[in-house]
């Protein structure tokens, strides 16, 4: 007989209690300077999870799949801060996000998690453009989830609850114009993901592509190769 584990979760955010923001530029040179972007955010919210453990028998009872629900009153506290730089061709930027959550109802203890991002873009030549970025993030599941922007998420199995985990990223692209109406783009990416005390459990995966893009005056013609490891 298999057990398999089922389980859902939904957040609602009830207040937000405080959003301040500060930018600050501090000069270097004529052509060069450094933006700083300072914020923070005070919020109060509700989780409740539902886990129930389901049991593939054609003549089974609702009994026998029994059911647990957590809930909690939270609240987060989330400050961050940006650093932008750069030259007429190079730009280079960084930034650092904390988040404390102490429970206010519930079971669950405090906890924290951290986050810094990397980038630069560079202009290699009048018709090259190339980008590195870099991500490592450590804590909880949905502290990692809220921190991406929505259009990076990709579809994934979670594992109940809101396990620490330790996770990095590197990725690189570059894009050509290869002439007034063709493109040329490749892209690699690096991820390792491993909970936070056993990263021997870690999982990496490594992806690269190729497009080439042809524009017409009403229509474009795309052509693109992937491959991954993992």
């Amino acid at each position: 007989m298999r057990i398999q584990q089922w389980s859902y979760g939904r957040t609602a955010a009830i207040a937000v209690v405080a959003v301040a923001v500060g930018v600050a530029r501090v000069p270097r040179a004529a052509a060069q300077r450094v933006d700083v972007e300072a914020g923070a955010s005070a919020n109060v919210g509700f989780d409740q999870e539902s886990r129930s453990t389901f049991v593939p028998d054609p003549n089974g009872m609702p009994v026998d799949s029994p059911a647990s629900t957590t809930r909690r009153v939270f609240s987060e506290v989330r400050p961050s801060i940006a650093l932008r730089t750069g030259s007429p061709r190079v730009t280079w930027q960084a930034s650092y996000i904390f988040a404390g959550t102490l429970t206010l109802i519930g079971d669950s203890g405090p906890t924290y998690s951290n986050q810094v991002t990397g980038g630069m873009t560079a202009e290699l030549t009048p018709f090259t453009v190339m980008t590195l970025t870099a991500v490592l993030s450590q804590g909880g599941t949905g502290f990692q989830i809220s921190s991406r922007p929505a259009d990076a998420g990709t579809p994934e199995f979670r594992a109940p609850g809101n396990r620490d985990r330790i996770t990095a990223s590197a990725a690189e692209s570059t894009g050509t114009e290869l002439g007034k109406q063709s493109r040329l783009q490749h892209t690699l990416v690096a991820e390792t993901d491993a909970p936070q005390d056993q990263l021997a459990q870690r999982n990496s995966s490594i992806a690269a592509s190729l497009a080439l893009e042809r524009t017409f005056e009403l229509s474009a013609l795309d052509l693109e190769l992937h491959g991954s490891v993992s």
